[in-house]
């Protein structure tokens, strides 16, 4: 399916896409009763870093027990990904296989003879790398986002704030939101989204600031932003440098209490089997791979609509449309930066249609739900 092949991943990693879920999934394997007994001896927490030249991330496979029913999930920890649903799980005395078509990966590993390490093989979309987990009980925990409060601007720090900008690549445009907290003199904490890709609270690992100069890295992605500070505060202009390519990029101070306003002026209705707006979840099948997506639907005070797109299967969250229109019964919903679209009917407090992407057309029903 395009679907997990068409994030341009220019701030995310060329290695791990991202990918996050909540589902529980049963053992899947030819002799069940086998598996269950050597993962017995699995349970817990498993940490570990896949690294290339350019990259390290860090990864932590949990394998859980709940009513006799193992699953496994993956937090890619530095790219704030967290609980990556693995579909099969199998394992024999001292071997693990897991596997995550969400994310196109799969991961084999021997376990050595005192269970405290397993070391094999990670493989995603045609790249093989190795992979050593050990078993811990203080395992890294992807970040929380950054409180508002913590980065609202104040008069005596340059930086601290919210900035957005937006990567030029190819016929690409990926917008980025920035976050900058400065909690005591020339000490930063940063945070960035990549907005078109669904990715959120990347954590910046360094941000140096010597005026008019500032330099923040990523190191989970090999990224290396480095710019200027206007003299009004107000831009920070300069270049992204990522796996030996640079782009220009510019941040624009963003007005946080203009951009509350605009938010509380979105309706998601109330339910009504004629609105469209609303909180809509509804489930792929991609190659018998289950892919669950949530639209979000807003009218806005002019009459028009506005639409963010989450993907709980592969980490992507708060995707914005590039277009929205509803004529009833007709819904059309465009991402232009992932090349995908929704054409749909609402029917009887329905939608029904299809997902659009990479060439294929894949029927999706969606109903209501809460927002989450």
């Amino acid at each position: 399916m395009a679907w997990s092949k068409a994030k341009t991943a220019i701030v995310t990693s060329l290695v791990v896409l991202l990918a996050a879920g909540t589902a529980t999934v049963a053992v899947k394997t030819v002799n069940a009763a086998r598996s269950k007994a050597a993962l017995f001896g699995m349970q817990g927490n498993w940490e570990g870093t896949l690294a290339t030249n350019q990259v390290r991330l860090r990864l932590v496979l949990k394998i859980l027990k709940t009513n006799n029913t193992y699953r496994a999930m993956l937090d890619s920890v530095d790219q704030g990904a967290k609980d990556i649903p693995a579909a099969k799980l199998s394992a024999r005395p001292h071997f693990l296989h897991a596997e995550l078509p969400a994310i196109n990966a799969d991961y084999e590993a021997n376990l050595n003879a005192d269970g405290t390490e397993m070391s094999g093989t990670w493989k995603q979309s045609k790249q093989s790398l190795p992979l050593t987990l050990k078993r811990t009980t203080e395992a890294s925990q992807v970040a929380a986002a950054l409180p508002a409060d913590d980065y609202a601007p104040r008069a005596d720090s340059a930086l601290q704030g919210a900035w957005e900008g937006a990567l030029k690549v190819g016929n690409a445009e990926l917008r980025l939101a920035l976050r900058i907290a400065e909690p005591s003199e020339g000490t930063f904490h940063a945070q960035l989204d990549s907005v078109d890709q669904g990715a959120r609270n990347i954590p910046v690992d360094s941000l140096t600031y010597h005026k008019p100069a500032v330099q923040f890295e990523i190191k989970a992605v090999g990224g290396v932003f480095e710019g200027n500070l206007s003299d009004q505060r107000d831009q920070l202009a300069g270049n992204w440098t990522q796996m030996g390519q640079k782009y220009p990029l510019t941040f624009k101070r963003v007005d946080l209490s203009a951009q509350s306003a605009a938010d509380s002026e979105k309706d998601y209705g109330q339910g009504a089997s004629d609105q469209v707006q609303g909180h809509w979840k509804g489930t792929l099948d991609v190659n018998k791979v289950q892919m669950r997506l949530v639209f979000h639907i807003a009218r806005l005070p002019d009459g028009s609509y506005s639409a963010t797109l989450d993907s709980p299967d592969q980490g992507a969250a708060g995707i914005p449309a590039s277009e929205a229109k509803f004529t009833a019964p007709n819904l059309y919903m465009d991402w232009a930066a992932i090349g995908g679209f929704f054409t749909g009917k609402l029917e009887n407090g329905k939608l029904s249609g299809a997902w659009h992407q990479g060439g294929a057309a894949l029927p999706l029903k969606l109903e209501r739900g809460a927002a989450e």
